[in-house]
């Protein structure tokens, strides 16, 4: 089922909705024919979507990617620290 929630209010007060399949299947936009994972549009927008029969691939990163992110995430929390640190007796 296609649904559509409330996202964001964007600076200009524009109201945002999410439109996304509940089931994690594409969605396609039948105004243009392109598919999403999802879609955001205003409030008052007039797009129409249906759900895909095709399923958004789940994402599981791997062994080295979790890795490479903890790795850099112990370099900014140790470059965070030196900057918090300076000139501090």
């Amino acid at each position: 089922m296609i649904v559509r929630e409330f996202y964001k209010t964007r600076a200009d007060g524009v109201n945002l909705y999410k439109i996304y399949s509940d089931k994690t299947k594409y969605i396609l936009q039948e105004d243009t024919g392109l598919i999403y994972n999802l879609a955001i549009d205003t409030e008052h927008s007039t797009h129409t979507y249906t759900e895909t029969d095709s399923d958004i691939p789940k994402y599981s990163p791997t062994d080295a990617e979790l890795r490479v992110r903890t790795t850099d995430l112990e370099s900014a929390v140790m470059e965070l620290a030196a900057l918090l640190t300076e000139g501090v007796e």
